[in-house]
């Protein structure tokens, strides 16, 4: 039972990264079937071609939002570690706030392209973009969920008090 329960954990833990995988699972499946079609039966498909795009797209977007929920993206911080103490957490508050403003309106702006995206359709499937776009909303979406949850996390380190009056802290959400 046990074993159970730390393979749920570690599925509720990694669910992006397991998905991405997944995707680009199927990516490298197509791309070796288009090849062995290629160089055995001298034709390709550009149905496969179409749905590695789509499959990687959607790769990329979701194991980036795993990637910022993990904080394993990329960042410069040569500047805020030699900060004293207090002004590293202001300056990581002022960051947080940074973050979660221009996820969110990467969010509205990936939504808008989205929906008017709805009428294009893809060159060989035929189907609305809009399925192939909404992949960027969807994980901005969830991006814009972990940075508001990082913010809470700082606001509770920096405001103590606050985060105590709130029962379990402020990133309990």
């Amino acid at each position: 039972m046990q074993s159970g329960k730390k393979v749920l954990a570690e599925l509720r833990d990694n669910w992006e990264g397991y998905i991405a995988a997944f995707f680009l699972t199927l990516v490298i499946l197509c791309v070796c079937s288009n090849v062995f079609m290629r160089y055995v039966l001298n034709k390709t498909s550009p149905l496969l071609e179409e749905v590695v795009s789509i499959f990687f797209i959607w790769a990329m977007f979701i194991g980036s939002a795993g990637c910022y929920r993990k904080k394993m993206h990329i960042g410069i911080d040569l500047v805020v570690s030699n900060l004293p103490s207090s002004a590293k957490k202001h300056v990581e508050l002022f960051v947080s706030f940074f973050m979660l403003f221009f996820i969110a309106y990467l969010t509205y702006l990936s939504l808008v392209f989205s929906i008017s995206s709805y009428s294009r359709l893809t060159s060989i499937m035929r189907m609305p973009k809009a399925y192939v776009n909404i992949a960027s909303s969807f994980c901005f979406s969830l991006m814009t969920v972990y940075a508001f949850r990082d913010l809470l996390k700082k606001l509770g380190e920096i405001f103590p008090r606050l985060a105590k009056r709130s029962g379990k802290g402020l990133a309990s959400i």
